[in-house]
């Protein structure tokens, strides 16, 4: 073996072994922060615009920019409010397939607004399941959201349908930095 081969080997062994050290590598952000789940209900209000509907020549129904308005009730005032979802979706003849968008949530909290993106699917019994992600703005900027939601079969996305919603908020606060006390040196200037 050659020197070059061994030393490069020991450098890969060490960096290795740093990594799983627990905290050989600074704090982690998420190690002070705080997990609160909820629950609740997603209740479709309004659908102020359909979107475009457009068929592909082998028969996938394209939906493309669909608003929807809804009203979360959850039990945490911060997932509670008036939710407004742009919905994408390629569905098949049974009206089945993926369905993809983005949302904003303004809440009852004064200033607090969580925007973020969303995943998921139709299935052919009408069944919808999707799952997203959401950055905290205004009052709970540095919190992100996850949240999961459910509409059973006889869901079709039109207003007075109600789903089941489940999440966590995870606030990820970073501590303020300590500021140096100011120092007299002693030399006044008179």
């Amino acid at each position: 073996m050659h020197w070059r081969n061994v030393s490069t080997s020991l450098v890969t062994t060490m960096v290795a072994g740093a990594l799983l050290v627990p905290g050989s590598h600074g704090p982690r952000p998420w190690s002070q922060s705080r997990i609160t789940s909820y629950g609740g209900t997603q209740l479709v209000t309004a659908v102020p615009d359909f979107g475009t509907y457009t068929e592909t020549r082998r028969g996938v129904l394209q939906i493309r920019g669909q608003i929807r308005e809804l009203w979360d009730q959850c039990d945490d005032e911060r997932a509670t409010g008036f939710n407004t979802v742009v919905i994408n979706a390629n569905l098949n003849s049974q009206n089945a397939g993926r369905i993809w968008g983005t949302y904003e949530l303004h809440t009852i909290v004064e200033g607090g607004w969580w925007e973020g993106r969303w995943t998921g699917r139709i299935y052919a019994d009408g069944t919808q399941t999707f799952s997203g992600r959401g950055y905290g703005r205004g009052e709970f900027e540095g919190s992100l959201g996850f949240f999961s939601v459910y509409y059973p079969p006889e869901a079709d996305g039109l207003p007075g349908i109600e789903g089941e919603i489940e999440g966590r908020i995870i606030d990820i606060r970073r501590r303020e930095p300590r500021r140096r006390r100011d120092r007299d040196d002693g030399n006044d200037e008179r």
